[in-house]
């Protein structure tokens, strides 16, 4: 049974959403999702309010999870066929709104017939162990996220002999529920009977480290602390290192073990455990003060007091630009570098256009072995509300196909079409240089052969390059799709890139820019063409170059639809993970050189030397 508290708190979400308290409803609603027993209903609210607060990804997310719990929940499937609407997919909603009702009409039919884990559980007790297993088996397919349900299946089988079913049925209440100390312990005790005592101690171990880490830091944090009043710093710095390893986003960790090091003259090392802290949380007075005493022993006196003043603005209140600078990249601190943004922002727009072509857009289509889809995506592009202002360059990487004969044409319709064929094969990234060089538009769009852009979507991110001169890459919503062929109007959506607001912190963590990206023509000059020795993720290898000097700024509207394929150049796990490993380590270097020139005003030395 759930408790009172439980009802109490799902009741306070509910309202809080009500009155249009939307951020303080999910801050709840997520708390019951955490520790909740598997009951719909916080997630499914949780999705309503994710949804409402532009959280696309999340709502889904969230609603997925209340629809595996109980596929027949009356809100979850108001809310999933809402969402599913709203987003034009009426197909999938027409097909969710149907499962619903013949889940109530099922319903229905066993109305006033005990049922469910508890009437299982009273069947178990009784000794009917077989009417209690089908009705458990039964739950389990209507239920697949109960844990409970799992967990009694697992023990009425272990009852009932079937060693290997009851293991089977454990083991997804364990993947459920990695903690539970009935499915632990449940798991446990078979394991231990087929012979896997290894493998049931792990299990326990596990549960052990899980329980400790849910407690939190702050126990260790006290001790670590009396070991330093006892002169113990080895010992002190030891625990800390394992606290910030089993808990890398407490910054009271970091900033303890930065006070430790500075005590034991480790000056490098408490600048770095201290920046941690501060990344974690700029502006924190604590961290503030340890991070001016160290600048101040090294010698760094006015990046101390820059420090201090950076500080005291916290504490008073930042500047709406400060604050939404730091809110869209913590690991920089509150005193910024703002001359050089200024200067980019104060620049007039026109300026660009001034040495462009009649073109304000310039597509870049790389096409090899796609005869089937070059008259769609030229289609495409000719369709977009404002295809008078776009350039199309075809770049032929010597195709063994005919699109050749086929822009050409189209070329005797359309005279915004230029075509280009090149002696031998190059990749893709070398056929976007070539586009790229002959380009007139003061804006790039890449555009694939097999993928297809919204009819707006040229239109929406030219606005946003338009209206924001800072910002010189931006991208939207991307739709995924297994089949090929697909519009907008009929499609199968299976995934999507909804992306989180930039920064080069979160994209060394998450791939940024997606496939069908608009970037000004102009960086090109500053920072160079794509580098062709990628075959996978040149793109995001150039979003990062992009996102060192210039703002990068996601919109929150769908752009594009990709198909996925299995043999695309992206998906090619083994060459993508090698290029991703190289992009990230060469990136991450001269990002945390940046980060710590601007900190403590270093000299400035070329990043890519510091990255070598």
């Amino acid at each position: 049974m759930m408790n009172e508290p439980y009802h109490a708190i799902l009741e306070e979400a509910e309202r809080l959403a009500e009155i249009g308290e939307l951020e303080a409803a999910q801050q709840l609603l997520e708390r019951l999702t955490r520790q909740a027993p598997p009951d719909p209903r916080p997630w499914s609210d949780l999705g309503a309010v994710r949804f409402e607060r532009g959280d696309v990804a999340g709502a889904i997310d969230a609603l997925r999870h209340a629809y595996e719990l109980d596929r027949r929940h009356a809100d979850t499937v108001a809310n999933l066929v809402e969402v599913l609407s709203r987003l034009g997919l009426e197909e999938d909603a027409e097909r969710v709104r149907a499962a619903g009702s013949e889940a109530a009409e099922s319903r229905g039919a066993v109305a006033g017939q005990s049922g469910g884990v508890e009437g299982a559980e009273a069947l178990a007790e009784a000794g009917r162990l077989e009417e209690a297993r089908k009705l458990l088996e039964d739950e389990v397919e209507r239920r697949p996220g109960d844990r409970r349900a799992w967990n009694d299946l697992g023990a009425i089988r272990f009852q009932s002999g079937d060693l290997s079913g009851a293991l089977d049925a454990l083991r997804r209440a364990y993947e459920l529920d990695t903690r539970h100390p009935d499915t632990v312990a449940n798991l446990s005790t078979v394991l231990e009977r087929l012979g896997y005592a290894e493998d049931a101690a792990r299990v326990r171990e596990a549960a052990d480290v899980g329980e400790q880490e849910e407690r939190g830091p702050e126990a260790d944090l006290e001790k670590a602390e009396t070991l330093v009043e006892q002169g113990e710093l080895g010992a002190a710095r030891t625990l800390l290192a394992e606290l910030c390893e089993r808990f890398p986003q407490d910054r009271q960790a970091w900033n303890d073990l930065g006070v430790v090091c500075f005590l034991q003259e480790d000056l490098a090392g408490a600048l770095d455990a201290l920046c941690r802290a501060y990344e974690l949380e700029a502006g924190h007075p604590d961290t503030s003060a340890n991070l001016v005493a160290v600048l101040t022993r090294m010698g760094y006196h006015e990046e101390a007091d820059r420090m201090r003043q950076g500080a005291r603005q916290a504490a008073d209140g930042a500047s709406p630009e400060t604050a939404q600078r730091h809110e869209a990249d913590p690991s920089v601190p509150v005193v910024t570098d703002e001359e050089r943004h200024a200067s980019r922002a104060s620049r007039d727009p026109s300026e660009d256009r001034k040495k462009t072509g009649p073109y304000r857009i310039s597509a870049l289509v790389s096409t090899y072995a796609s005869e089937e889809f070059i008259a769609e995506c030229l289609d495409n592009l000719l369709s977009q509300t404002v295809a008078d202002q776009i350039e199309i360059i075809v770049v032929d990487a010597a195709s063994p196909e005919g699109e050749g004969e086929i822009v050409r044409e189209y070329q005797k319709r359309h005279d915004n079409i230029r075509y280009i064929r090149t002696p031998e094969r190059i990749g893709i990234y070398a056929a976007w240089n070539v586009a790229i060089r002959e380009a007139s538009g003061e804006y790039l769009i890449s555009a694939s052969t097999n993928d297809i852009l919204a009819e707006d979507a040229c239109e929406r991110l030219m606005r946003v390059l338009d209206e924001n001169p800072e910002v010189a890459l931006t991208y939207g919503t991307v739709l995924m799709t297994p089949n090929p062929h697909e519009t907008f109007d009929d499609c199968t959506v299976s995934s999507a890139y909804i992306w989180k607001p930039y920064s080069p912190s979160l994209h060394y963590l998450e791939w940024q820019g997606g496939p069908h990206a608009m970037w000004r023509r102009s960086v090109h000059d500053e920072i160079g063409l794509f580098d062709e020795s990628f075959t996978a993720l040149g793109d995001q290898d150039m979003w990062f170059r992009i996102g060192e000097r210039f703002g990068i700024l996601p919109i929150g509207k769908v752009t594009s639809l990709h198909w996925v394929t299995p043999d695309s150049l992206s998906n090619e796990l083994d060459r993508a993970e090698r290029e991703g490993q190289k992009i990230r380590v060469r990136y991450s270097e001269r990002y945390g050189y940046r980060v710590w020139q601007r900190l403590y005003g270093l000299d400035l030395v070329d990043a890519e030397v510091m990255a070598e």
